[in-house]
């Protein structure tokens, strides 16, 4: 095995010398083999899933695929090369993704592999990678591992928008989204994308940005008169020179629930950002907080009166620290705890 990506602690594939990945529903106790990928027949190295729909494969002879729909089919992506193997890969979310290999080649894109961005040669080959955010300068920083024992340093520039959370809650059939940054930087707005459990993402609204400031701002959208059903929302923020990028989604599920509950975050472990969901059948006062291993709060999500509805925050957690984490829901009489890992 070369490879392998948990979504949950069920959920998740591996891939290995055979030209077709293998996934397991129940924790890895038994792995399934999936559908070939294509005709070529070569090794793939490395595979990246977002969650349990969408996710990314490399491997060698310079193939790149992508799934939206959990496996069932792996798209072939168009790249600048095919002259070399790609042994890793980062998948900042379904955008934003950067590919390593062969003799110090690494690729980028930030529009879902549309396009690509080439960078050659580190001159030894690359059979690993690291992504990180600096937080003081709004850059990506890549760094490769190479056959010789080198390091190498590559560095990105994303749009300058840091968005810190997005939110999406429910009255009823409507649905209400809040999200926050802490800086902008010729932020135009927000395109507000919405996509049912079977359908294509759309365009439903746009909100304005503040253009630039060094101030957190606070946004909302309201979506009204939804059907029941499960729903997934995704921002695209748009920058005064038209370059874009996409935050990762969250769900919501329309209908009332009939039990409390309080789901496993995804993905899990993660890095920086996670989705944790719970669903309450009745109005309470709801508190969800974040805790370390000493049981210390390092973050409250959740403080505030709630009606009866499934509810959904994604947690940033790129100020903290890799390690093990804590999650806690208190809603009227229901209280429930669950662990999650940080992976830096």
């Amino acid at each position: 095995m070369y490879s392998s990506s948990m979504v949950n602690e069920n959920y998740g594939y591996a891939v290995s010398w055979e030209p077709l990945p293998y996934k397991t529903t129940d924790g890895g106790a038994t792995w399934t083999p999936q559908t070939t990928i294509d005709a070529f027949g070569g090794f793939l190295y490395d595979i990246k899933m977002v969650d349990t729909s969408m996710g990314w494969m490399v491997g060698s002879s310079g193939r790149v695929y992508k799934t939206t729909n959990g496996g069932l089919l792996w798209d072939t992506l168009s790249v600048p090369t095919r002259s070399y193997s790609f042994q890793t890969m980062e998948v900042i979310d379904m955008n934003n993704v950067v590919i390593a290999g062969g003799t110090g080649v690494t690729m980028y894109t930030n529009d879902g592999g549309a396009s690509w961005t080439l960078h050659n040669s580190a001159g030894s080959t690359l059979n690993g990678s690291y992504y990180t955010k600096d937080q003081q300068t709004q850059g990506w920083a890549v760094f490769a591992l190479g056959s010789n024992g080198y390091i190498f340093k590559n560095t990105l520039t994303p749009v300058p928008v840091e968005l810190v959370s997005l939110a999406a809650n429910i009255s009823g059939n409507d649905v209400t989204l809040t999200w926050k940054t802490a800086t902008e930087l010729n932020n135009y707005g927000f395109e507000i994308e919405r996509k049912s459990a079977s359908g294509n993402w759309a365009k439903i609204g746009f909100v304005a940005g503040n253009g630039t400031t060094t101030s957190p701002k606070s946004y909302t959208f309201a979506d009204a008169g939804l059907t029941n059903g499960k729903y997934q929302y995704r921002l695209k923020q748009i920058d005064l020179d038209g370059s874009f990028d996409y935050s990762q989604s969250v769900e919501v599920e329309i209908g009332t629930p009939i039990t409390f509950s309080l789901s496993q975050n995804y993905p899990n472990p993660f890095n920086p950002a996670t989705t944790i969901a719970y669903s309450i059948p009745e109005a309470a006062d709801v508190t969800l907080k974040v805790f370390d291993v000493t049981g210390t709060e390092v973050a409250t999500l959740v403080n505030s009166r709630q009606d009866a509805g499934s509810y959904s925050f994604n947690f940033d957690a790129s100020k903290l620290a890799s390690g093990m984490y804590i999650y806690k829901i208190e809603a009227g009489k229901y209280n429930a705890v669950k662990k999650m890992m940080l992976l830096k």
